[in-house]
């Protein structure tokens, strides 16, 4: 845990529920594993720590606006061709040729893009993340893909089509106006309410 996500847990008493490692390297290469921290988390946690860590990323990047036009270009990219169990998610956002998901985390310079997402209350959740000093733009674009390539790959076809519900309701929030992204509040209120109107519709 590093050491905003102690200073969370130690002042609010906010619960951790789930997290993914993320580990990266000067060559794009791609470690993600999710993980349980409260065995009574249930699944969908694993699906808002994404829709979380999507926006956390976003934000973070509002600087830089050919990153964040990547960004939205490419996640726009990879809902308009749907998302199935068969999604191959860095084809659709056209990195397969520079990103590789690998088996165990790179140890040639590492860098960790980890996240943790955090219980508020019955509705809300926050997320926390690790930014590497010696990354990127581009790893922390990237780390979004390779974390949604590995919801699906550890998913069901129920909740790969409701990620790309949830994602499709963010998107539309970010490319209408409704939400500005460069404001720290959406990181947690833009999937907060994606997440619950989908739940809501269903």
């Amino acid at each position: 845990m590093g050491l905003l996500g102690k200073i969370i847990q130690a002042t609010t008493g906010m619960k951790k529920l789930v997290a993914v490692k993320v580990i990266t390297d000067e060559n794009f290469n791609y470690y993600v594993e999710f993980q349980r921290n409260d065995s009574s988390a249930r699944q969908w946690e694993f699906l808002r720590l994404v829709l979380h860590y999507y926006s956390k990323m976003l934000t973070l990047l509002k600087d830089d606006n050919v990153a964040v036009t990547f960004l939205l270009n490419a996640m726009e990219s990879v809902l308009n061709q749907g998302l199935t169990k068969d999604t191959n998610v860095l084809e659709n956002a056209d990195i397969a040729d520079t990103v590789t998901i690998v088996q165990t985390p790179p140890w040639d310079g590492p860098k960790d893009l980890s996240g943790t997402l955090w219980f508020i209350d019955i509705i809300k959740r926050h997320v926390t993340t690790e930014l590497p000093k010696n990354g990127y733009c581009q790893d922390m674009v990237f780390a979004v893909f390779a974390v949604l390539d590995a919801f699906i790959k550890n998913n069901g076809p129920d909740a790969v089509k409701m990620m790309e519900s949830c994602l499709s309701k963010m998107q539309l929030a970010y490319r209408s106006g409704l939400v500005d992204y460069h404001k720290i509040s959406s990181i947690d209120d833009v999937p907060n309410a994606a997440f619950v109107s989908i739940i809501t519709e269903s």
